[in-house]
C-alpha cells in the first residue's frame, strides 16, 4: 500500500493534532507493515520525531498545485476574474489545471516549481490511499486552509484515488464560496470519521454526502490518551486558555476567570496545573495560561512539548478547565471531568460535540453571557465534587469511541485494499501480452468470481 497523508499540523506546534498524527500513523503502520506513509510536512525532523518510519514528503508541491496563476501581472479586476476560474479548474477539471499549471511554469522558466509540481501531482497518482488525519481544518475559521485541503482531495478523486478523512470535526460552514468548495468535493469521498455528531453529521447530510458513507468515532486522540491513563483522580485543576482570533477569547476575560478559578482554589486547596496545546505563535497556550494564573514556572511545564507529557499532565487533575478541545479530550480520555470555555461558535461546536458524547463528563461555559465569574465558578464545583461519581462513565464513553474508531479504520482498510487488489488486477490483465483483445477471450469462473467479490466490496 501507498499511502499519502495530509495533516492538520505541518509544523509539529500544536500537541492534540500531533497526537491524532501519531494515532492515525499508528494504526496504518500495524495495518500495512510493509507500506509506504508519504506525510506532508514543513517540519520533517519533527515529524520523524513524531512517527518513525513514515516518509516526510515537502509541501512545495501542493503549494505550486493551489497556487492561482497571473497575480502578478493582471491588475486587480483581472485577478478577480481570473481567481474563481482557477478555483473552478482545480475541483471540476484538475487534469486542465495540471497541463495549464505545467505550460505556464514552462513559459516562465520555473524548473524548480515544475519538479515540485510534477512530484507532488505523481505521489498523489500513485498512492492507494489519500487520508486526511484529524482535525477541525474546514471551517470558516481557516478558509486558506480548509480550500487546500479539499483541493488535495479534489485531485485524488481526479486520479481515482481512496480518498477518506477521519477524526474530523466540521463546520461552522457558512462562507459562500467555501461552502460551495466543500460541496463540491466532501459528497465524493469514499469515508468521512467524525469526532462528534452535534454539528459535523448535519452539516455534511446537508452538503450532500449519503449517511452511510459518514461514521462517527470519537476523537482519535483518546486511545492514546487512554492507554496512558491513571488508576485515580488527582486532587488538582487542570488549567488551559486559547487566546485567540477563532477562538474570541481575548484578555478582558481574564478578571472574571481569575476570580472563579481562585475562589475554588482557596476552597478546595487544589494547585493549578498548566496544560498547554499550542505552541504555535501568537496562540501559544503557555503564554496565555501565564496571564491567567500568573504563577507558571518554566519548571512547571518542562517536557510538555509532546503528547504523551501532556497526556500525562492530566494525571494530576480531578477536573481541567479549558479554552482548547485537545485538553478536554486527553482529561476525558483519563476520566477526567473537563469545562470547556467558548466564546466563538467554533469552539461552542467543538465543546458541546463533546457534551453530547460524554454527557455531564464535559460542560460548556458561554464566555459572552452575563454573569461569567459566578457561571464559571458554579460548574468547575460541581464538576470538582462529582469527579468520581462521573469517572466511571467518562473511561465506559471512551472505551466506546475507541472502539468505533477500530471498526471504522477497518472499514477504510479493507475498503481501500479492495480497490488497490482490483486496480493490480486491470493493470496487470493489461500488460500482459496474451491479454491484447481480451474482450474476446471468455471469463474464466475465477475471473467471474474474483470480480463480483470486488465489486460487492468496492
Amino acid at each position: 500500500m501507498n499511502i499519502v497523508v495530509e495533516p492538520s499540523d505541518y509544523v509539529m506546534r500544536n500537541v492534540g493534532d500531533m497526537a491524532m498524527l501519531r494515532a492515525d500513523i499508528g494504526r496504518m503502520a500495524a495495518r500495512w507493515p510493509n507500506g509506504r506513509i508519504d506525510v506532508l510536512t514543513d517540519d520533517p525532523e519533527g515529524l520523524i520525531r513524531l512517527a518513525p518510519g513514515v516518509t516526510p514528503v515537502s509541501s512545495r508541491g501542493r503549494a505550486v498545485w493551489l497556487e492561482n496563476e497571473g497575480r502578478k501581472r493582471f491588475g486587480r479586476i483581472g485577478r478577480r476574474l481570473l481567481q474563481p476560474l482557477q478555483d473552478w479548474l482545480r475541483v471540476a477539471r484538475p487534469g486542465i489545471w495540471l497541463r495549464a499549471k505545467r505550460l505556464m511554469l514552462r513559459r516562465r522558466g520555473d524548473t524548480t516549481a515544475l519538479v515540485e509540481l510534477e512530484r507532488f501531482h505523481s505521489m498523489i497518482a500513485q498512492a492507494d490511499l489519500v487520508i486526511v488525519t484529524g482535525m477541525g481544518g474546514i471551517t470558516d475559521a481557516f478558509p486558506g486552509y480548509a480550500a487546500g485541503v479539499l483541493n488535495t482531495l479534489a485531485l485524488a478523486i481526479h486520479e481515482k484515488r481512496y480518498t477518506a478523512m477521519v477524526g474530523q470535526g466540521f463546520g461552522p460552514l457558512r462562507q459562500p464560496r467555501l461552502r460551495a468548495l466543500a460541496r463540491a468535493v466532501l459528497p465524493r469521498l469514499d469515508l468521512i470519521a467524525v469526532r462528534e455528531e452535534r454539528a459535523s453529521v448535519p452539516l455534511l447530510l446537508s452538503l450532500g454526502v449519503s449517511s452511510d458513507r459518514i461514521f462517527v468515532t470519537g476523537d482519535d486522540a483518546l486511545e492514546t490518551a487512554y492507554a496512558l491513563r491513571s488508576d485515580r483522580l488527582g486532587d488538582h485543576i487542570g488549567i488551559n486558555l486559547r487566546i485567540s482570533d477563532y477562538s474570541a477569547i481575548g484578555t478582558s476575560t481574564l478578571p472574571a476567570l481569575q476570580t472563579a478559578l481562585r475562589k475554588i482554589a482557596r476552597r478546595s486547596g487544589a494547585e493549578f496545573v498548566p496544560v498547554p496545546i499550542s505552541h504555535a505563535p501568537g496562540e501559544a497556550d503557555l503564554a496565555s495560561i501565564r496571564l491567567l494564573i500568573d504563577d507558571v514556572h518554566a519548571s512547571a511545564t518542562e517536557g510538555s512539548d509532546g503528547p504523551e507529557a501532556v497526556m500525562r499532565r492530566v494525571h494530576r487533575c480531578r477536573v481541567v478547565v479549558t479554552g482548547s478541545y485537545h485538553a478536554a479530550v486527553f482529561a476525558l480520555a483519563n476520566g477526567v471531568p473537563a469545562v470547556g470555555l467558548a466564546g466563538s461558535h467554533y469552539y461552542e461546536d467543538k465543546f458541546k460535540g463533546l457534551s453530547t458524547l460524554f454527557g455531564d463528563g464535559c460542560r460548556t461555559v458561554m464566555i459572552d453571557e452575563p454573569d461569567l465569574a459566578g457561571r464559571l465558578e458554579q460548574t468547575i464545583e460541581q464538576q470538582f465534587a462529582r469527579a468520581e461519581e462521573l469517572r466511571p462513565a467518562i473511561l465506559k464513553e471512551a472505551e466506546r469511541e475507541i472502539g468505533l474508531g477500530r471498526t471504522a479504520f477497518a472499514r477504510l482498510a479493507d475498503s481501500a485494499e479492495a480497490r488497490a487488489r482490483t486496480r493490480a488486477f486491470r493493470a496487470e490483465r493489461g500488460a500482459l501480452p496474451h491479454v491484447v483483445g481480451a474482450a474476446r477471450r471468455p471469463l474464466t469462473a475465477s475471473d467471474s468470481a474474483y470480480s463480483r467479490s470486488n465489486d460487492a466490496t468496492v
